[in-house]
Parts: structure tokens; C-alpha cells; sequence
């Protein structure tokens, strides 16, 4: 009968283990320390050695939201909403409401927000209902209401008169559903808010 050397197929198997192992940690201190380093640049303003350091790490909704911060840094508001739009819609894949508001609120005040895909906005109002932040959905609703070129205007004017009169706040609402019947008089949503205007 041939031999089998047991005892070295173990050693050569805990040896290849424990190499993994320690490569692994290897890779994630060295991913830590690229994380830490790009923060530390977007803190002093180096913008440019911050993408340097982000490019080393996987596409995260943190790192992703680090990256739209730098390319806003730069100037360069086209890069700065892909990067914070893919963090966004990444953390709502995950339910990681926290950075995706992160980066939301980072696109609102860049005036970026209202060109986000309408299924990832949708989401993100609606997690925001279910986390209970009001406000939050409010002022990501002015954005994206007050601009012309919004995608589907008509209904984001009569989400965000809507939310208005939730909160209380029915004489604003009535002045946005005035807005949307004398901007879109022939739309859906301008013979809606015609009928809750009257119900005001």
C-alpha cells in the first residue's frame, strides 16, 4: 500500500491558512491606512491626494461619498454627482440609510440632487418616511422641485405641496399647487392639486 503523508497535507493546509490570514489582515490595515490618508488630505484641502488615495480602495458608499467631496473640492460638479450618486444608490442597496443621506445631502447642496435616477429619489424619500426625518425629505424636495430642468417636475411640486401640509405647513403647499397648475396647467398632477387646493 503507498504511503500518504498525512501529517504534511495538515502542515501544508494550516500553513496555507494562516498565510490567508495573515494577507488578508495585511490588505485591510493597508486599505485602513489608505482611508485615513485620503481623509486627512479632504481635511487640509488636497483634494487631488485624496482621489489618489481613494482610487486604491473598493467602490464603498463611504469611499464613494469621499470621492464626490473631492471631485466638489475640484470643481467639478459632472464627477462629484457620479461619485455621489453611485454612493447613494449603493447605501439604499444595502439599507445603510445614514450614508446615503450622507451623500444625498452632499448632491442637495451642490444643486445636483434633482438628477439622481427618479427610482433611487423615490427611494430615498421613502426611507426617509420610514427613519421619521421629516425635515431631511423637506429640503431634498425644495431642490428638487425649484429646478426646471427636474425630470417629471409636475409630480415633485405636488410631492413636495403634499409633505407641506403634513407638516402644517398648508399656506406654502397652497403657493406650490398654485405654481404647478400656472407651470403645467394641461398636466395630471395641475387637475389634482386644482381639487386639493379647493379642499384647503
Amino acid at each position: 500500500p503507498s504511503e500518504v503523508g498525512y501529517w504534511a497535507h495538515l502542515g501544508g493546509f494550516a500553513s496555507g491558512l494562516l498565510l490567508a490570514l495573515l494577507w488578508g489582515a495585511g490588505a485591510a490595515g493597508e486599505r485602513e491606512y489608505a482611508l485615513q490618508q485620503a481623509e486627512c488630505a479632504l481635511q487640509q484641502g488636497a483634494a487631488g491626494d485624496a482621489l489618489r488615495w481613494l482610487s486604491q480602495l473598493p467602490p464603498k458608499p463611504y469611499t464613494l461619498y469621499l470621492q464626490g467631496a473631492a471631485w466638489a473640492m475640484l470643481g467639478d460638479a459632472n464627477e462629484a454627482r457620479d461619485a455621489l450618486a453611485q454612493a447613494t444608490r449603493y447605501a439604499l442597496a444595502q439599507s445603510d440609510y445614514a450614508r446615503a443621506t450622507q451623500a444625498a445631502d452632499l448632491l442637495s447642496e451642490l444643486k445636483q440632487l434633482h438628477l439622481l435616477e427618479q427610482s433611487t429619489l423615490r427611494t430615498l424619500l421613502q426611507q426617509a418616511e420610514k427613519q421619521r426625518d421629516a425635515p431631511r425629505a423637506l429640503r431634498w424636495l425644495e431642490q428638487i422641485s425649484c429646478q426646471p430642468d427636474t425630470p417629471n417636475r409636475p409630480e415633485w411640486l405636488l410631492l413636495h405641496a403634499r409633505t407641506l401640509k403634513k407638516l402644517g405647513r398648508t399656506d406654502t403647499a397652497c403657493q406650490i399647487l398654485q405654481q404647478l397648475i400656472v407651470e403645467y396647467p394641461d398636466s395630471l398632477q395641475a387637475a389634482m392639486a386644482q381639487l386639493e387646493r379647493c379642499e384647503s
